[in-house]
């Protein structure tokens, strides 16, 4: 069995799908490389989604900014890398997009900042509509969020 018929077996495609392969792969190993990146400052003007919870367990979302760009330079030592994809550990959401994740207590709140270092960094209207709804629980009107070049700000 050569190369690409193992891949083909491995992701169970047939072997006329050598797009679809193309694309599983890739995705593979973009997820892979964000997973591996230590970041140890964001520059300003970085895309980062911001987000406040609650300092008890389970931490709840008390507020958030997505698509926004950081004013000043944001150093990250001390920060806790989030890595579960679990759906009751905080960010898993944008884990399983692909972002990191690094979050911190600050002021009595825990702060979370995702951001990307390849592919999309921003989030989609929809993607920020379906996270406030089912993520984060946070009341906001839709005519709040705005498209992926401005930020939006709920709470």
């Amino acid at each position: 069995m050569g190369d690409h018929e193992y891949l083909c077996s491995l992701y169970g495609l047939e072997a006329g799908e050598d797009e679809d392969l193309i694309d599983i792969v890739l995705a593979g190993d973009t997820k892979e490389l964000r997973a591996q990146e230590d970041i140890s400052c964001l520059a300003p003007g970085r895309l980062v989604h911001r987000i406040w919870l609650t300092k008890n367990v389970p931490a709840c979302v008390v507020k958030v900014e997505l698509n926004s760009r950081l004013s000043e330079e944001l150093n990250l030592n001390g920060f806790n890398t989030l890595s579960s994809n679990s759906p009751q550990d905080p960010g898993s959401w944008f884990v399983e997009k692909g972002f990191t994740v690094r979050s911190k207590k600050i002021n009595g709140f825990w702060q979370q900042y995702a951001f990307a270092s390849s592919g999309p960094q921003n989030l989609t209207r929809s993607e920020i509509i379906s996270y406030l709804r089912d993520v984060a629980l946070l009341e906001f009107d839709e005519s709040q969020v705005n498209d992926y070049s401005l930020p939006t700000k709920v709470g």
